[in-house]
């Protein structure tokens, strides 16, 4: 049997952020334990690695509001996080890997490899980025 069951997380950004995403997280697979941990894995990365550039970049340094949404869906898993952050400069279609020693810029391309689908808009003064997985291998 597949639940719906969705997870909200409304915070503002600051030091525990990363855990309290992973925390939600683990609340979602303990209510649907048929989630392949493959696919937990998956959006594990891809949630941690969009959690952590709304943290840096969103707020310019300033704790902006976040939300992040969590779903487990027949077919997916999807997470929806909204900041009220700045603008994110990323053309999602563009997203590879940088040179082999840099140390940094693999984030979102990470996300993106490892999600069925990847999306980010920017709406009025709010952004959303969407992360959808595939639930079965």
């Amino acid at each position: 049997m597949v639940r719906t069951d969705r997870l909200v997380l409304d915070t503002v950004t600051g030091p525990a952020t990363l855990d309290d995403i992973q925390d939600s997280l683990m609340s979602l697979w303990a209510m649907n334990p048929e989630v392949p941990e493959l696919i937990r894995c998956r959006v594990a990365i891809a949630a941690a690695e969009v959690g952590a550039n709304i943290i840096e970049h969103a707020g310019l340094g300033v704790p902006v509001r976040m939300r992040m949404e969590s779903a487990v869906r027949a077919h997916s898993v999807r997470v929806t996080f909204t900041d009220e952050g700045v603008a994110a400069e990323v053309d999602l279609t563009r997203l590879a890997m940088p040179a082999e020693l840099a140390e940094r810029g693999r984030g979102l391309a990470l996300a993106r490899a490892v999600l069925a689908e990847f999306g980010y808009r920017r709406t009025g003064v709010v952004d959303e980025w969407t992360l959808v997985s595939d639930r079965f291998c």
